[in-house]
């Protein structure tokens, strides 16, 4: 949010880079979707189960949130760390590492 002087408006105004904006996208996403639905996946698990249906439903909810974990973790943070250094390399005329 940007003010002009002289005026009681309030101008929006979009970040210039668009790893920025890639990154804003993806974090209130995963604030939106991915964390209560980890959440949830979490407390079912905490449940015992009553029987060998729920026990193979259980098995099942863990892989699920195993796999949404890996998603979300260390592959997105490698992603975003290469693009930052792409992005720094190329403003300051460095090389790509």
């Amino acid at each position: 949010m940007t003010h002009k002087i002289g005026e009681r408006r309030e101008y929006f105004e979009s970040p210039k880079d668009v790893w920025d904006i890639f990154r804003t996208l993806v974090e209130e996403k995963r604030k939106r979707e991915i964390d209560p639905t980890l959440t949830l996946l979490r407390s079912i698990l905490m449940e015992a189960p009553v029987n060998d249906e729920e026990e193979y439903g259980q098995q099942r909810i863990n892989e699920m949130l195993e796999l949404i974990e890996l998603a979300c973790g260390s592959k997105v943070q490698k992603v975003l760390g290469f693009a930052g250094k792409i992005r720094k390399a190329d403003q300051t005329g460095g090389r790509h590492d």
